[in-house]
């Protein structure tokens, strides 16, 4: 997306939701800021989160973070979107093993 992106991720157990989104924020920013060359805040502050407290709805979370480009208009089909894990160049990122049954 132009200007916000989706993300699904498993927290452990030595850092909260809030460092995590911090650092990967801080992380991001300085990275497409030297990609552009440009500088500055590039995020706007605050998230937005859902917490999954059950494996069963995985599949469903990430097919609508898979959809999101289609439905902004950006592609066709989620597979065209260059960022995605629904691209088939990154999908193996992906542990399917981990959802077991589910998928």
């Amino acid at each position: 997306m132009p200007d916000h992106f989706h993300i699904v991720f498993s927290l452990g157990e030595n850092r909260g939701l809030s460092e995590v989104i911090e650092s990967l924020s801080r992380f991001t920013s300085k990275k497409i800021n030297s990609l552009m060359e440009t500088s500055g805040r590039f995020w706007k502050s605050g998230y937005y989160d859902h917490a999954v407290r059950q494996n069963e709805y995985l599949p469903d979370i990430i097919k609508y973070v898979h959809d999101n480009p289609v439905r902004k208009g950006l592609v066709c089909i989620p597979e065209e979107w260059k960022y995605s894990t629904a691209n088939p160049e990154y999908s193996k990122l992906i542990d399917r093993e981990w959802f077991g049954y589910l998928w």
